[in-house]
């Protein structure tokens, strides 16, 4: 062979192999066009198998999307594939498609679709996170506020509300004037706690605690706040947000932990150091413990546990075999 017709094969070769290449790339687009097909026609299993198979040339999502010549298309694979998981009612694949949709942001820029998978990830986390009630737990909630009426009247009686002063939003600027220094403090940080305003409002709660009237009342938005960090926590806990978790259960320990709180409310206390335990022990064995004590923190939060409740017993479906088997080990 001469070296003419050697250069001319070789050039031949590589044009085949660039054109093979080319088409294997675009491959992802004749699985992405089936899988919108599939969708359209409600086959959920299909648009499923199709997004896979396209993933594995072209796993980032990208608007405008070149397919071929000047042909192109919003490819955002994991968004389709998480509302197809949803419609088949596999809500925990959905929800994890859907993280992996947001990680990638370029759903962020189409706002129907967006907005569409906001709502269905609101859905999955209601699915996949049992209420206190279905999982065992004390609706808290609930609690404060049957022991609301209870105190209001307690206080009246005590002569410490006065008859026809309204409180919270509903307090007009004429009723402001006469209300106590405690009763004041509560009507603000009451405001302040609709406002979301929580550090604020606990500290003007803990501000009464320190005078000689409207302890009762204090003591109940306390645990009603208690309430909202322990119900934050249990939903980003029960979420999958192990991490994220520990700063409200911490907050709602460090509210209940008063003396006089604890008498009245040790029930709550007790389900945060429940979940402050699980957290801290999930973290260790995800290799976030940096500090190196959380076993033993964890163990710490057990026996107050047991002191407070020696019958308590853990709910063992809700967590994981090793937050169980630690647990058991407290006990013992």
């Amino acid at each position: 062979m001469n070296t003419k017709t050697l250069t001319k094969t070789c050039l031949t070769l590589g044009l085949v192999m660039v054109l093979v290449s080319s088409l294997a790339a675009m491959e992802w687009y004749v699985h992405y066009k089936k899988a919108m097909n599939a969708f359209a026609l409600k086959d959920w299993q299909e648009t499923i198998r199709q997004i896979q198979e396209g993933l594995k040339e072209k796993s980032e999502p990208k608007l405008k999307a070149r397919m071929t010549g000047i042909d192109f298309v919003d490819y955002l694979p994991y968004y389709y594939m998480g509302a197809s998981y949803y419609n088949l009612g596999n809500f925990e694949q959905a929800q994890a498609a859907f993280n992996k949709s947001l990680d990638f942001g370029e759903i962020k820029k189409v706002g129907n679709l967006y907005s569409d998978l906001q709502q269905k990830m609101e859905d999955c986390q209601k699915k996949l996170t049992p209420s206190p009630k279905e999982s065992g737990m004390t609706n808290l909630q609930e609690d404060g506020d049957r022991k609301t009426q209870e105190i209001a009247a307690a206080e009246k009686d005590a002569g410490k509300v006065k008859p026809g002063v309204k409180t919270g939003t509903q307090s007009q600027a004429g009723d402001r004037a006469d209300l106590s220094p405690a009763e004041e403090l509560i009507d603000s940080g009451k405001q302040l706690v609709m406002e979301g305003k929580l550090t604020e409002a606990k500290e003007k709660f803990f501000a009464v605690l320190q005078l000689g009237a409207g302890h009762q009342a204090a003591q109940h938005e306390l645990n009603l706040l208690a309430v909202k960090y322990l119900n934050e926590g249990i939903r980003n806990y029960f979420n999958g947000e192990v991490a994220k978790s520990e700063g409200p259960f911490r907050e709602a320990e460090q509210i209940l932990s008063r003396a006089a709180l604890v008498v009245k409310y040790g029930k709550n206390l007790i389900i945060a150091y429940q979940f402050l335990a699980a957290v801290l022990i999930e973290k260790h064995f995800l290799g976030m413990d940096a500090a190196g004590n959380g076993l033993d923190e964890a163990r710490s939060y057990i026996a107050r546990i047991i002191s407070m409740n020696p019958g308590f017993e853990l709910e063992k479906k809700y967590f994981s075999p090793k937050v169980v088997d630690i647990f058991s080990r407290g006990k013992g």
